[in-house]
């Protein structure tokens, strides 16, 4: 028996040939799996960009002592707010110790600026109270947050 070893190597060569093929088919189908991954996260981030500097977003603080107290909103997005109004969501007779909400709001409020408004509190008054802030952005359509505030 004559044993041709140039078919036995030809034969282990395209085994070896075969197998590498289907090995970097599965690797480039991976690849290709992933690459459509990475452009959906991608795409993702963009259009959460996209909406983020379209977007007014808000802070609001108060500061002061003894019985003089200033309500800062903060517009912490990267889009103007217009027509930014403010209501405080306080028991009646707390309202009219804020001073110049009306003579304020509503204001157009730009990425990055404040609106501050006065306000005097009295020995009843609540050191936590609730605002209601409603304004328009370039995300379109009118927005709404109620917010607590410590004072």
């Amino acid at each position: 028996m004559n044993i041709n070893w140039e078919i036995i190597l030809s034969a282990v060569a395209v085994g070896i040939s075969g197998y590498s093929f289907l090995s970097s088919r599965r690797i480039n189908q991976k690849l290709m799996n992933q690459q459509l991954q990475i452009n959906e996260l991608l795409l993702k981030k963009e259009q959460e960009y996209i909406e983020e500097k379209n977007q007014a977003k808000f802070k609001a603080f108060t500061t002061g002592e003894k019985s003089n107290y200033v309500l800062t909103i903060v517009n912490q997005g990267q889009a103007t707010a217009k027509n930014l109004s403010l209501e405080v969501l306080i028991e009646d007779k707390h309202k009219n110790s804020f001073y110049n909400i009306d003579d304020i709001f509503p204001i157009d409020l730009s990425a990055k600026h404040i609106a501050k408004t006065n306000y005097s509190r009295g020995w009843h008054f609540p050191s936590k109270f609730k605002i209601k802030l409603k304004w328009d952005d370039n995300n379109g359509g009118t927005h709404e947050e109620i917010m607590e505030v410590m004072s």
